[in-house]
């Protein structure tokens, strides 16, 4: 979840999310991968983006 929090407050920009996670861009690209696939979503949707981030404020909130 820390990888698609970061990628969305990185305006979605795959770069500086692997900057600021310390890690290779590809790294990143096979992440976002592993998220669509599992949450059955297509992360260049806004609308499911918007979904998805909605999701993770109110998790972090519930902690």
């Amino acid at each position: 979840m820390n990888t698609l929090k970061i990628y969305f407050e990185t305006g979605m920009n795959i770069k500086e999310t692997a900057a600021k996670l310390y890690v290779h861009i590809n790294t990143i690209k096979y992440r976002l991968d592993k998220i669509e696939q599992k949450c059955n979503v297509n992360i260049k949707d806004p609308f499911q983006c918007m979904k998805l981030y909605f999701y993770i404020a109110l998790k972090q909130i519930s902690l």
